[in-house]
């Protein structure tokens, strides 16, 4: 649970589907039927990208280093991925940027 700080992955894995309307669906997150590690790595640190950006974005406002590094980040995805993943990075960017009024020009 999330109270004592542990999280299955079959639960991260609903919760992940979930928060993101079924956008994951189709990773396997789950570790059965020898799953790439390197797969839900990198899901795990996608998450937390996307989570940074939707409730920290102040940091990201001050820093342009750090959008590009995003935006490097995000294309390396979607070069490795389906796109999906790089899709949902981007959305999430571009959201706030649209909110903010602020571009990444």
């Amino acid at each position: 649970s999330l109270a004592t700080g542990t999280v299955s992955e079959a639960s991260l894995s609903a919760a992940l589907g979930t928060t993101l309307g079924g956008s994951m669906r189709g990773l396997d997150v789950t570790g059965g039927g020898g799953a790439d590690p390197r797969k839900k790595i990198t899901l795990r640190v996608c998450n937390f990208l996307r989570r940074w950006v939707e409730n920290f974005f102040h940091d990201f406002q001050t820093d342009r280093d750090l959008i590009e590094a995003y935006s490097t980040f995000v294309e390396s995805i979607r070069s490795l991925q389906d796109g999906s993943l790089a899709n949902i990075l981007e959305r999430a960017m571009t959201k706030q940027l649209d909110g903010g009024k602020k571009s990444l020009e």
